[in-house]
C-alpha cells in the first residue's frame, strides 16, 4: 500500500510574525530613526556654526576697512594719517559713527554690536536689535606704522589677543599693516 502524502497538507507558510521578528524590525527601525535624527541636528548645528563664522569674519573684516578709511579720510584732509586713531589701545568703531572717530580706551569685551532693524546692518547702538557679536579693533604702534587688529567673538568670552582667537573659542580676527604712505617723512 501506498501512502498517500497529498492527503495531509503540512502548512510551511504560517500566517503572521513570530514575536522575535517582530522585535528584530523594531530594533532596526528605531535605531534608523535615531541615527537619521541625529545627522540633522549634528548638520543643522554645523550649518549655524558656519553661518556664525562666516558673519564674525566679515565683521572682522569690516572693522579693517572702517580704519583704513578713516587713516585715508585723514590723508585727504591734509591731517597726518593716524589723527584720531590712538596708538596702543582698543576700540570700538562702526559705520554709523563719525568717519573720524573711534571709541577709545574700550574695555575688552564692551563693544558688543547690535543689528539695525532698517538697514540689516551692524551697530554699535543699544537701541538696535541685539546679536552675539563683540568686535575690538586693537591699534598698535610699529615705527611710523599701525598694525591694526580686528577681533570679533561670538557666543563666549571675549580674549585678550589675536593668539587666544580661534574658532574653538568661536572668535576670529583680521589683522592689517596701515603705513603712513601719504605723507612726508
Amino acid at each position: 500500500m501506498k501512502k498517500n502524502l497529498t492527503s495531509k497538507k503540512i502548512n510551511k507558510n504560517p500566517s503572521g510574525f513570530s514575536m522575535m521578528e517582530i522585535v528584530i524590525a523594531v530594533f532596526l527601525i528605531s535605531t534608523g530613526l535615531i541615527v537619521a535624527v541625529e545627522l540633522i541636528s549634528s548638520g543643522v548645528a554645523s550649518s549655524m556654526n558656519s553661518r556664525d563664522q562666516l558673519i564674525a569674519t566679515e565683521l572682522a573684516q569690516e572693522g579693517l576697512e572702517l580704519v583704513r578709511n578713516m587713516r585715508d579720510n585723514n590723508w585727504a584732509k591734509g591731517d597726518d594719517s593716524f589723527t584720531h586713531i590712538p596708538a596702543d589701545e582698543t576700540c570700538s568703531i562702526d559705520y554709523t559713527q563719525d568717519a573720524s572717530q573711534m571709541h577709545c580706551p574700550n574695555s575688552l569685551g564692551t563693544s558688543k554690536l547690535y543689528l539695525e532693524d532698517n538697514t540689516n546692518l551692524y551697530t554699535c547702538s543699544p537701541s538696535a536689535t541685539d546679536t552675539k557679536f563683540h568686535r575690538n579693533i586693537i591699534n598698535t604702534a610699529s615705527g611710523s606704522d599701525m598694525i591694526i587688529t580686528s577681533l570679533v567673538s561670538w557666543d563666549g568670552s571675549f580674549p585678550e589677543s589675536e593668539s587666544e582667537c580661534t574658532t574653538i573659542n568661536k572668535c576670529v580676527y583680521a589683522q592689517i599693516k596701515l603705513t603712513t604712505w601719504g605723507e612726508q617723512l
